[in-house]
């Protein structure tokens, strides 16, 4: 039947000792605690968690709660009325499985792992190191090393399965080697193994210039510089958000792109829009100044040829060449790199040429030429999407 607070109290019991005890008209107990009558219910909210696996039991006093016409509930002092035991204690670790961790671009990444429990939270950090952290050490942000990891994150666990990072990992630095260490606690606060992923590398570095602006001369645009030019005619151009080339017959021009990046292993890559007739398309890199550099080109006549040369000490020489291009009058990527001692060159996103050369083990990142060998249109030549960057 239904019941009501009155002027009595509650008992709870672990075995022989008086846990705490609850006074119902108060709706307080002497722990911090709560009791609250409602209907046929009376629920205890102890003020402190029980003890695991433990025999506990509610006793109360006369008057302790009444019915609708006032009686008062009969005293109760026994302990087998109303009794149960709590639960054993977890002690059950988590356990981790299935790490994956992939670059996002170059300073980004994501991750997962999976986990057997549902509670509880799960720490995760990215290192520059394979060597796995400590539990304490996730845990705390930290690498193996006890330094502070690059990134590192917390985040709820709801259910079991595959957790994935949110908010993923960011301000991570380009072309770097990371790993991402991952770590669950469960609402237990037991710890789980640490799972390291098998780690990533961040995409490098790269600057260009898309010519989406207003129609200039590209030789006195705030991001390049002509480095160096024979034959007459005004250069490159930007139009309708492309490059043109303006010169005479014989003309030659060599743009050099300003911004760099710091490393040695460098590619650069143009998106050619329309190539006839009699000219050269170049780029350069390792730039020391004119009269050193690594240079990569193509000549569009007919089935088109590639061909790599170097300037040392300003002597010039051929390293090798190549043939079968894109065709021409039609968009192609033409790409440069060089990576240690090696540079490739690609057209269409195929691999066209490649030479081993120890001339110039460093310099700056990216230049543009076009070299004119009869009187063409301008617009026989059109680019854009100039890019360059570290490998």
């Amino acid at each position: 039947e239904n019941v009501f607070a009155s002027t009595g109290e509650f008992y709870l019991y672990r075995g022989v000792t008086l846990v705490e005890t609850f006074d119902t008209d108060a709706g307080t107990g002497d722990g911090g605690g709560t009791i609250s009558v409602s209907g046929t219910d009376v629920t205890i909210n102890p003020g402190a968690n029980m003890q695991n696996s433990a025999a506990h039991n509610v006793e109360w006093s006369a008057g302790a709660v009444k019915d609708a016409s006032g009686n008062p509930v009969a005293v109760n002092a026994s302990d087998t009325l109303w009794n149960f035991t709590t639960v054993a204690s977890d002690v059950t670790a988590p356990v981790l499985t299935n790490p994956v961790d992939n670059a996002n671009g170059q300073t980004a990444a994501t991750g997962s792992v999976d986990t057997d429990e549902g509670n509880g939270t799960l720490y995760a950090v990215v290192t520059t190191s394979a060597t796995s952290p400590s539990a304490a050490q996730v845990k705390a942000g930290q690498d193996h090393t006890s330094t502070a990891a690059a990134w590192s994150g917390s985040q709820a666990v709801s259910a079991t399965g595959t957790q994935t990072l949110s908010p993923a990992p960011s301000g991570l630095t380009a072309s770097t080697a990371y790993w991402i260490h991952y770590m669950h606690e469960d609402a237990a606060t037991n710890q789980s193994n640490v799972s390291s992923a098998d780690g990533f590398t961040t995409a490098a570095a790269s600057l260009g210039d898309n010519f989406n602006r207003a129609n200039e001369n590209l030789d006195v645009s705030a991001d390049w510089t002509v480095f160096n030019t024979f034959g007459g005619g005004s250069g490159f151009q930007v139009v309708s958000n492309q490059i043109e080339f303006s010169g005479s017959t014989n003309a030659f021009r060599f743009v050099r792109f300003e911004p760099t990046l710091s490393g040695n292993d460098q590619y650069c890559e143009l998106d050619i829009t329309q190539a006839v007739n009699s000219q050269e398309i170049m780029l350069f890199l390792r730039i020391t100044d004119a009269s050193n550099w690594y240079r990569c080109h193509i000549n569009p006549n007919g089935a088109g040829t590639i061909i790599m040369k170097k300037n040392v000490g300003g002597t010039e020489s051929q390293l090798g060449s190549g043939v079968g291009l894109g065709t021409p009058g039609l968009p192609y990527k033409f790409r440069f790199e060089v990576q240690g001692t090696t540079l490739r060159g690609y057209v269409g996103g195929t691999e066209r040429i490649s030479r081993t050369d120890t001339s110039h083990a460093s310099g700056s990142n990216g230049g543009i030429g076009l070299a004119k060998f009869s009187t063409t249109n301008n617009t026989d030549f059109r680019a854009d999407n100039y890019l360059t960057g570290t490998l």
